[in-house]
């Protein structure tokens, strides 16, 4: 028997190796883009959900801040309308 023989016997050849490899390549060029761009867009969504929760933060510490101006208005026309009338 020859070499070339006990290579066919085993069924594995060169060819075949280089279609695995291949194929195992390709593949890898159709998956790191899709597992590159889920990461990506992950990332940035924990991004944008931080900065929802600053705003919604900001927004609810403006409303509580523009009732403390309305009530210090109010107190303050009330007292200036006191001493109005203890003035007269």
């Amino acid at each position: 028997m020859s070499t070339q023989s006990s290579l066919k016997d085993d069924g594995l050849s060169f060819r075949f190796l280089l279609i695995v490899l291949a194929s195992m390549a390709i593949g890898w060029l159709l998956l790191l883009p899709k597992i590159y761009l889920q990461s990506s867009i992950y990332y940035k969504s924990r991004d944008i959900a931080q900065l929802q929760r600053e705003y919604d933060t900001l927004t609810e510490e403006n409303r509580v801040l523009q009732r403390e101006v309305e009530q210090m208005h109010f107190k303050n026309s009330v007292l200036d309308s006191m001493f109005d009338m203890e003035d007269e």
